[in-house]
């Protein structure tokens, strides 16, 4: 008599088989059922380019990103680091198509820190995400210039 395989319990946004590893310690999806690691990171984390680590998405509050100097004149605002204080913070045109802009009202300029950081391909990151370890090492920079004034 032949054994059963055994069925192994499936992600709940992609439906691979999750991985041993995913299941002792699974994320948990809306449906409270497991979700795999690599559907976890695209729906809920993002990569810092600092660092270069995953970060869970953060509230409203604990939300940062960059801009550069040519992104800052696009929406004129300053160049530097910014903290969404509400949401929406960003406002950007139907699939991709047309102007996108920053919603001033909704975040605080934290650091004047200008970021230079470039992609894979060696193109400057404008804009992006950044995490809150990452900020505070910026500003402890900023401390650090002020009080060299």
């Amino acid at each position: 008599m032949k054994k059963k395989a055994a069925i192994k319990p499936t992600c709940d946004y992609c439906y691979k088989p999750l991985e041993d590893e995913e299941l002792e310690n699974p994320y948990i999806g809306e449906n409270d059922e497991p979700v795999c690691d690599d559907c976890w990171r695209e729906k809920h984390q993002f990569l810092c380019p600092v660092c270069q680590g995953y970060h869970d998405e953060q509230p409203e509050g604990e939300t940062f990103f960059f801009i550069t100097s040519d992104a800052g004149k696009e929406q004129g605002m300053l160049p530097g680091i910014y903290r969404a204080n509400r949401f929406p913070f960003f406002r950007g045109a139907l699939g991709g198509l047309g102007p996108s802009y920053i919603e001033e009202d909704n975040v605080s300029l934290v650091s004047s820190s200008i970021l230079h950081i470039s992609s894979e391909g060696g193109e400057e990151i404008e804009a992006d995400f950044i995490c809150g370890g990452c900020v505070q090492a910026y500003i402890a920079v900023d401390a650090e210039i002020a009080a060299l004034q």
